[in-house]
């Protein structure tokens, strides 16, 4: 509380800015991969202990988050797009429910606040010659903002100080300093949501994955028959996977930059899998047997 004990919790080779904590405990948050090349900034949602990181909404060429995003009591998640537009996704199903609220109505955004119903406070100007000033927006109607408070100048990043009535929830941490390794287990990593890459020419089954960090391939390591693997890695050091088949070409991947915490379990349903689908309800086989250990520092040790 008094900004003290700072601990670091993103380690993936990104730009990752902008954070709050949703009412149910977790850390929404803008992320902006920086390697191998710069890429579109996405909405990314973790716990506070830096824990089971994932895409809450995926930006594209045509909306991505310029702001951070922001809660409402009506279970939407508003923020600012770079078309400066207002934008609202539902909590409960981000990934398929985007809204661009405010592309006919002129000038643009700079922030939102939400406040009690539809109502928002924001950041607003109606022509580009005018400073950025408060106004409300109703997101239920969609007229044009009431001005409330103007200066001279700009007035870009509105916070409104009130009682917080409600605290988010706690959430319980597994993370222990004490065991730097988490674990990671996919259950078919021929299950996938994406095409195979065009440049495949071999089989389009993948029935191995090439792990890499931002030093190299760490390791190839073939899965089951099913397409489970089972991994103990390395924590707080970002990689990633690739797909293989057996000739050793790329099937899908790789993957966005992944990171475990200390003592972190992670669990997939396969490759670039749709990330609201549920698992089946099967036991995969790489979990009847011990983890692969591929850790870094062991490798470097016995070489």
């Amino acid at each position: 509380m008094d900004g003290s004990a700072l601990i670091r919790i993103t380690y993936n080779p990104a730009i990752n800015i902008q954070p709050s904590v949703l009412q149910e405990g977790r850390v929404l948050y803008v992320s902006s991969e920086q390697y191998p090349e710069s890429r579109i900034p996405s909405l990314m949602v973790m716990r506070p202990d830096g824990t089971k990181s994932e895409v809450y909404f995926h930006g594209s060429d045509l909306t991505f988050p310029v702001s951070g995003g922001a809660e409402s009591t009506e279970g939407y998640i508003y923020f600012i797009d770079n078309a400066g537009q207002v934008c609202r996704v539902l909590h409960r199903r981000p990934l398929h429910t985007l809204e661009c609220l405010t592309t006919e109505l002129p000038g643009r955004f700079s922030a939102i606040y939400p406040m009690e119903e539809s109502n928002n406070l924001v950041s607003y100007k109606p022509t580009l010659a005018e400073p950025f000033a408060l106004y409300s927006f109703d997101a239920g109607n969609r007229d044009a903002p009431v001005l409330l408070y103007k200066t001279d100048g700009n007035i870009v990043d509105p916070l409104l100080v009130t009682a917080m009535d409600t605290r988010p929830l706690k959430l319980p941490s597994a993370v222990n300093p004490g065991n730097p390794t988490g674990l990671l287990m996919s259950q078919d990593i021929n299950h996938s949501m994406l095409p195979v890459n065009r440049e495949v020419t071999g089989d389009t089954l993948a029935d191995r994955i090439r792990v890499s960090t931002l030093d190299g391939e760490l390791a190839v390591v073939e899965v089951k028959a099913d397409g489970s693997f089972y991994l103990q890695l390395d924590a707080d050091k970002p990689f990633r996977i690739e797909a293989l088949n057996s000739q050793g070409e790329t099937v899908r991947g790789p993957s966005d930059w992944i990171y475990l915490r200390d003592n972190e379990r992670r669990a997939c349903v396969g490759c670039h899998a749709d990330p609201e689908l549920a698992p089946e309800n099967r036991q995969p086989l790489a979990v009847k047997e011990d983890p692969v250990v591929i850790i870094a520092k062991q490798q470097e040790k016995s070489n």
